[in-house]
């Protein structure tokens, strides 16, 4: 009975840290910030304290990308994703003054195999 019960435990703790593992990245845009949720972490950046956004990316072997969101204090949030994320693209367009959509694919377009795109700057 013993066994069982801890077997049973072992099983959930196991699920629970594989769950914790593969949960994604999510962006979101509300009130006024860029809020990332990660394995159950909240981040928020105030887009009045945005600097500048970085796309990193290499597509060697598969293809991987990193977003950087960095505030005027220095502070860098990143985000990865395996693709390049349309809806936060376009949610950047929407709510990040002068960022173009249409920019940021021809920079990508123009890149390297391997390269850091300053997609954004604060005025």
């Amino acid at each position: 009975m013993v066994h069982g019960l801890i077997g049973i435990i072992l099983c959930l703790a196991f699920c629970g840290w594989v769950i914790y593992l593969i949960c994604p990245e999510r962006v979101s845009f509300k009130g006024g910030k860029i809020i990332k949720r990660h394995r159950f972490k909240t981040e928020k950046i105030p887009l009045a304290d945005l600097a500048e956004i970085q796309f990193h990316y290499h597509a060697s072997v598969g293809f991987y990308c990193v977003w950087e969101f960095i505030t005027k204090s220095g502070k860098s949030t990143l985000v990865s994703h395996n693709d390049i994320d349309d809806r936060l693209v376009s949610n950047l367009e929407r709510y990040v003054p002068n960022f173009s959509r249409e920019h940021f694919y021809q920079m990508y377009e123009d890149g390297d195999i391997e390269d850091t795109l300053n997609v954004w700057h604060a005025a």
